[in-house]
Parts: C-alpha cells; sequence; structure tokens
C-alpha cells in the first residue's frame, strides 16, 4: 500500500475487511496510491519555461560562457528540473485544487470500474482510494450501499481518515473507518448462505 502504510499496518487492515466480508455480502477494495497522476500537462511547460529562463540567466547574468555551452547545458538543466517538478511538495505547490480533486475523482472512478466494484450481487462494493501526493481521500459506494449512506456519508469518512493522516495516525484512520463502513454494510447486506467473496 504504497508508503503511507507499513506492511504490518496494510495487513492489519487486510484482515479486517476479511473479517468483515465474512459476516456480509458487502465487499470492501481499499487502494492506497502514491500519486494518481504524473501531471505531464501541467509540468511540461513549467519544465520548458525554467529551463529556458536559466539559459538566458546563464547568457545574460553569467561570466562570458560560450552560447554552444549554454544550449548543450538546457538538456542537463531541464533533466534535472523535470526531476525537481516531480517531487511531491514541489508538484502539490503547481497544482490547483480544483486540477486536483478532479484528478483524483478521475482515478477513483477508474478504479472502481477496473477493481469490479460494479459486479457485486447487491450492488454493495465499497472503494476507498488514498491519494499520498495529492492528500486526498475518496470513497465510492456502488448504487445498494450508497443510498443508505450517501454523499455526506462517505465525505465525512473520508475526512476522518485525512484528519488521522495529518496526526500521524494514518493506520488507525484508515482502519477506524474500514470499521465504520463494515458495520452499515453488516446491517445493510448481511451474509447469506450462498455468499461468496466476490472481490479480491
Amino acid at each position: 500500500m504504497a508508503h503511507l502504510l507499513t506492511r504490518d499496518q496494510a495487513q492489519r487492515i487486510e484482515s479486517l475487511i476479511t473479517e468483515i466480508e465474512r459476516s456480509t455480502a458487502g465487499e470492501i477494495v481499499t487502494v492506497v496510491v502514491a500519486r494518481c497522476d504524473d501531471y505531464a500537462s501541467r509540468r511540461i511547460p513549467w519544465v520548458a519555461g525554467s529551463t529556458v529562463a536559466s539559459s538566458l540567466a546563464l547568457y545574460f547574468g553569467g561570466p562570458a560562457i560560450p552560447v554552444e555551452w549554454i544550449f548543450v547545458a538546457q538538456l542537463p538543466i531541464g533533466v534535472a528540473l523535470w526531476c525537481i517538478s516531480g517531487l511531491p511538495p514541489v508538484l502539490r505547490r503547481m497544482l490547483p485544487r480544483t486540477l486536483i480533486d478532479a484528478t483524483v475523482a478521475a482515478r477513483a472512478r477508474e478504479l472502481f470500474v477496473e477493481r469490479g466494484v460494479t459486479e457485486t450481487r447487491d450492488r454493495s462494493g465499497v472503494l476507498l482510494l488514498i491519494a499520498e501526493l495529492e492528500h486526498r481521500v475518496e470513497i465510492l459506494g456502488d448504487r445498494g450501499i450508497h443510498t443508505r449512506v450517501g454523499s455526506e456519508g462517505w465525505e465525512r469518512h473520508a475526512r476522518r481518515i485525512v484528519e488521522a493522516i495529518s496526526q500521524g495516525h494514518a493506520a488507525d484512520g484508515i482502519y477506524g473507518a474500514v470499521d465504520q463502513i463494515g458495520r452499515i454494510l453488516k446491517e445493510s447486506f448481511p451474509a447469506r448462505p450462498d455468499d461468496r467473496n466476490e472481490l479480491s
């Protein structure tokens, strides 16, 4: 689960999900990703502009450096700036909040389909996405469970996880949210004799 959780913490959460799914027809898929996108469309113009600005600064402000050297230096400068622009603290400052929100929401919808969350018999699947770089949590419930929780309910669970992460208790926050969602699933979709684990 990316870098947010240790292996033991991830296994603890996986064990909780397994335990929950034994007593409900619902399914929970938890995904922690380092980032939802590489944001190249924002980084490329910044790197190109900064590279040109650096070259002009060398040409006009530095000692007499041959133009050919400055031209050749653009490649390593561009590569270095590309690497710097990918560092989470730097990249977060480059991205508008609306872009981050839209990107995380889009990635959550993709994972919702890719992980088969829409394919449960009772439409009771839940996806919990935690995006590290973006500092965002997105929770999506399929139609059956969403009618019982609603958008405000998912947002409330997401806020609790974000608060726990900001306080350095990521594992506890995720565990608590999964546990609460599991209780709702147990009440709304109790296990039936022919239930099976529909999602890994």
